[in-house]
C-alpha cells in the first residue's frame, strides 16, 4: 500500500494510554497507544496514535518526564493513517517533543537507564 496517500501531521498534547508488547511481522515489539488532542473532541480533535519499538520507548520516556510536572507532553507527530472497519489510528513515524530542558534531560536519563 502507498502510505504517501495517508500522510498525517498532528500537533498537540500527547497522552500515553496503553503500553504493551505486540507481534509485528513475527517479532515482539513494544508499542505505545496514545491520544493526541488537536482541537475540541466534539470537532474531531482527538486522535489515536500508536508508536512502535524505539519510538515507543521515546514517547513513553517523554510522557513520563512531563507527567512528573503534572501535564501531558506537547508534541508534533508525523505519520500515516491506518484505518479499518472498527477504528483508525495514526502510526507515528517521527515525533518531535516540545518540552523544557529539564523534562528532556529526565527523559534522556530514563532512556539510558533501560527501564
Amino acid at each position: 500500500m502507498d502510505k504517501r496517500r495517508n500522510i498525517v501531521f498532528l500537533d498537540g498534547p500527547l497522552a500515553v494510554e496503553e503500553v504493551k508488547v505486540v507481534v509485528v511481522e513475527g517479532s515482539a515489539v513494544l508499542s505505545a497507544l496514545c491520544w493526541m488532542t488537536t482541537d475540541h473532541p466534539a470537532l474531531g480533535g482527538r486522535h489515536r496514535v500508536v508508536a512502535y519499538g524505539v519510538l515507543a520507548r521515546k514517547v513513553i520516556a517523554f510522557a513520563q518526564a512531563e507527567a512528573a510536572e503534572g501535564r501531558a507532553v506537547d508534541a508534533t507527530v508525523d505519520g500515516h493513517l491506518r484505518s479499518g472497519d472498527e477504528a483508525s489510528v495514526v502510526v507515528a513515524e517521527r515525533v518531535v517533543f516540545h518540552t523544557s530542558g529539564e523534562v528532556a534531560e529526565r527523559a534522556r536519563r530514563w532512556l539510558e537507564s533501560g527501564e
